[in-house]
């Protein structure tokens, strides 16, 4: 996915993901849940929509919150 803030905000994207998976499932590296973030502000709201996520539910989330950096996809 390609995120233009033109068309929508970080915010927005925060809560289509947690709504779009199950972020609780601990998975491989390989398939791992992450949020990734460019900046402070990014970060920022990244945490503090999971920590709102982990208040509805009881298992530990599994997803995690890192930098952003060069991105490689795994196949076309």
């Amino acid at each position: 996915m390609e995120y233009d803030p033109k068309v929508t905000n970080y915010s927005n994207l925060l809560k289509v993901f947690w709504e779009g998976h199950d972020y609780v499932q601990k998975r491989s590296a390989q398939y791992k849940s992450a949020i990734f973030y460019h900046n402070e502000e990014q970060k920022r709201l990244a945490e503090e929509s999971a920590k709102g996520e982990q208040e509805k539910v009881k298992k530990s989330i599994a997803t995690d919150i890192i930098p952003a950096d060069t991105f490689y996809d795994a196949e076309e």
